[in-house]
């Protein structure tokens, strides 16, 4: 959500990835909710991994027996 300000420190390089992508799409103003989604993508994407995880090893657990 750093997109408009530009305001953390870069890493790599001079220019702020996110600010010229979204500019060049014209989508900063819609810089906060695409950070959300993105989150929220990532976060469901940890809780169907960690789900499938235990699923596979309860498996392995039961096949075993």
């Amino acid at each position: 959500m750093d997109a408009p300000t530009r305001a953390l420190p870069l890493v790599g390089g001079e220019i702020h990835d996110w600010y010229y992508m979204l500019d060049h799409l014209n989508l900063l103003y819609q810089a906060e909710i695409i950070g959300t989604i993105i989150n929220v993508i990532g976060f469901l994407i940890i809780i169907f991994a960690t789900i499938w995880g235990i699923a596979v090893v309860e498996r392995k657990r039961l096949s075993v027996s």
